[in-house]
């Protein structure tokens, strides 16, 4: 599809179909299509004109090329590479990069000596005669040149081939042969949709004609070619209102998929991230807590005598005094504090590379923030009790020996009286609650009887 448009003059869709099919070059590691993906976004940067651009691509293509299957067919597009790399690299004075290419089309043409033959490899060598002022081996190559590309058995496949032939002739002024080739190839585009190589030749008819003082066969041409630009500019219109709007639809696709994925992640009553979120990011900050070897907290708290919450003031209260733990952790949070609500009444806070004091101290921010939330709000004075698991992540530990342990810490803090927070760095500190790290309980608030 992408070689269809380009041969129409599309290139634009040319490039975002061939942009497309490197994508899938990605994904399923087709190394055989990824050089030729890659050739061909060569062959539309040389129509541009855009040769640093042309260089990069081709060098892309090789990077394909070396790891492909030693064939038959390997050697060839090895022989297209090396050729057309070293030979744009000669044009563009990179001597080590031509020397380097060389040498590789060198060893191949010495195992595949019929490839000395091909386009490309004829091109190459008519410019390193060109440059060691070699006229009689020039002669001999556009000979050469003129009888591959005539003998061709696709000649669409070398449409810039054949521009650089055309220019070495008229450069040369050898013009019998030059109109030879433009009759040849005028007749080979019959019945071809090849509108965007028809551009190209009447491009190069008029620069002949206005160099060669042809004055009819200029107005001749300025006619077709002017047909020509008003057609493809059609074309290009359409591609280009085609690409806007399916680029648009896919980013409102793709607005749509991140609003669902958010929606999907995130808790409908506190906003919170909810326990599907909780656990790809519990498992992300382990693995580099692990391999950086820093600290990572992992809290669990819940409201202390919840469901007297609810069979006193009704589950609308219940909610709100939820809202407002959302609310205060949505304040807490930042790079290295991360709030999720895991079900029910219970919440799970993640510090990320925190120590213990400033976990403490974070816990009685919240306890504050709470307060004054619960007085604002007019709700009833109601507690938290919270459990921690603070260390080091080892070799052994997996995210949820984390989690498990800090709702340990929690179940003990509940079983010691409630409205009071546990630390740990051991499960084994669990079994001595005189050993553990303590928060003083949150100013004048009790527990609802």
């Amino acid at each position: 599809m992408a070689l269809a448009e380009k041969r129409a003059g599309n290139i634009i869709k040319a490039m975002d179909l061939l942009t497309t099919a490197g994508k899938y070059v990605e994904k399923y590691d087709l190394k055989d299509m990824g050089v030729l993906v890659y050739m061909n976004f060569a062959d539309i940067y040389m129509q541009l004109e855009s040769y640093d651009e042309v260089m990069t691509n081709i060098l892309i293509a090789e990077t394909y090329l070396n790891n492909c299957p030693d064939d038959t067919k390997h050697a060839y597009y090895y022989m297209v590479v090396s050729s057309e790399a070293a030979y744009y690299a000669k044009r563009s004075n990179q001597i080590d990069l031509y020397e380097k290419h060389r040498k590789i089309l060198n060893g191949i043409l010495k195992k595949y000596p019929e490839y000395s033959n091909e386009i490309n490899v004829l091109l190459l060598e008519y410019q390193e005669a060109y440059d060691s002022h070699d006229h009689q081996r020039e002669e001999e190559l556009i000979e050469e040149i003129r009888v591959g590309l005539f003998s061709t058995m696709n000649f669409l496949d070398y449409t810039n081939e054949t521009m650089d032939f055309l220019n070495i002739l008229k450069n040369t002024k050898k013009y019998a042969a030059l109109e030879e080739l433009l009759e040849f190839v005028t007749q080979s585009l019959n019945g071809y949709e090849s509108d965007g190589i028809t551009a190209m030749i009447s491009s190069f008819k008029i620069q002949y004609y206005l160099d060669t003082e042809q004055k009819e066969k200029l107005n001749t041409e300025l006619y077709e070619y002017w047909d020509h630009t008003r057609s493809n500019r059609e074309k290009s219109n359409e591609t280009l209102i085609s690409l806007l709007k399916t680029r648009r639809n896919l980013e409102v696709s793709e607005q749509t998929n991140e609003r669902l994925k958010e929606l999907a992640e995130t808790d409908g009553l506190t906003s919170l991230p909810n326990r599907r979120a909780l656990n790809m990011k519990l498992d992300q900050i382990f693995e580099l807590a692990y391999h950086q070897k820093h600290y990572l907290g992992v809290e669990m708290l819940d409201i202390d005598n919840f469901k007297r919450i609810n069979d006193s003031y009704g589950h609308s209260t219940g909610d709100d005094a939820l809202v407002l733990i959302g609310k205060c952790l949505h304040e807490l949070a930042d790079e290295h504090i991360y709030a999720a609500r895991y079900g029910g009444d219970e919440f799970v806070i993640l510090f990320d590379d925190l120590k213990d004091d400033v976990i403490l101290e974070v816990n009685e921010k919240l306890r504050d923030s709470m307060a004054k939330g619960i007085a604002s709000a007019a709700l009833p004075v109601f507690t938290i009790s919270q459990g921690v698991f603070a260390k080091v992540p080892l070799q052994e530990s997996r995210p949820w020996d984390f989690t498990s342990t800090a709702d340990a810490a929690l179940y003990v803090t509940k079983r010691n009286g409630k409205d009071n927070l546990l630390l740990v760095h051991s499960p084994k500190e669990l079994k001595d609650t005189t050993a553990n790290s303590y928060i003083a309980n949150a100013g004048n608030q009790s527990h609802i009887e």
